[in-house]
């Protein structure tokens, strides 16, 4: 329980919002969010690693995904003490990539805590007191990342990357490490053959215990495909953060919108229903 609380409090104490209406508030986790950070960084094996190596978040479109993409990476470089540590924020395009990189960096300079510790470069970060430990954006390069000694990684979107190649990089990158942590969060995707599906049923299997795997944390908000898609009512289940960073007015006119054109609601249950 400390442990998660330690985790929990970083957000609290250590981040802020630097973009939207809660620009400069302190990064008050929601409680699903809370659950998430608590069970990551909380649960710890017998000889005191974390249980978790990987992660996999799946959230309807504007669930708050880049902050929280910006937050597992702060906290898994600047916020543990590991010799070295290299963590990396990726995506399928580098512009994609640099805005968690960039959103974990206005947090820094906000940050008391942070900003005094960490030199923030054109294309990484690193720590004054561990110039070996650095924090970079990265695309879809798979084959650029072989030489990696990774801690951490942060997979935002992972429904956008092209194939599995650097997935599986990645994954493989983390063996020489103590403790480390793949981190990949996701809004639905509409491809069967990706490795977000391959992920995606991974992680449904381990919810029901199909697929036993301690080291694997599900976290999946979806609809079935049976439930009214109108339903206000399956909206509030399937999105976590609906009055926070998602608005009930916007979701209202773009169901009106769906209505309207049956190309139009494949799109809003992809995005706001997580189908």
């Amino acid at each position: 329980m400390e442990a998660a609380a330690d985790a929990v409090d970083f957000w609290h104490y250590c981040l802020t919002f630097v973009k939207g209406e809660r620009a400069g508030d302190p990064f008050e986790l929601e409680r699903w969010q809370q659950a998430a950070v608590g069970n990551t960084f909380g649960w710890k094996r017998p000889d005191g690693r974390r249980r978790y190596t990987r992660v996999f978040i799946a959230v309807p479109r504007k669930g708050g995904k880049t902050p929280l993409s910006a937050g597992f990476a702060l906290r898994l470089w600047a916020g543990e003490v590991e010799p070295g540590a290299e963590v990396i924020s990726v995506a399928s395009t580098r512009e994609q990539a640099r805005k968690v990189w960039e959103w974990a960096g206005g947090m820094i300079r906000k940050s008391p805590g942070l900003r005094d510790s960490i030199r923030i470069y054109q294309h990484s970060m690193v720590l004054n007191d561990d110039p070996l430990a650095s924090y970079k954006p990265v695309a879809a390069e798979a084959g650029a990342r072989h030489g990696d000694d990774l801690h951490g990684a942060v997979i935002d979107e992972l429904h956008t990357l092209p194939n599995r190649d650097l997935v599986d990089v990645i994954e493989t990158s983390t063996a020489a490490r103590r403790q480390p942590l793949v981190v990949m969060i996701t809004t639905a995707g509409w491809d069967r053959n990706s490795i977000c599906w391959e992920k995606w049923q991974y992680a449904k299997r381990v919810c029901t215990g199909e697929t036993p795997d301690m080291a694997f944390l599900p976290v999946v908000y979806e609809t079935d495909r049976e439930e009214d898609w109108t339903d206000e009512a399956v909206w509030r289940k399937v999105n976590p953060n609906l009055g926070v960073s998602v608005k009930l007015d916007y979701l209202r006119a773009e169901c009106e919108k769906a209505k309207k054109s049956p190309a139009y609601e494949n799109t809003f249950r992809q995005l706001h229903l997580n189908q």
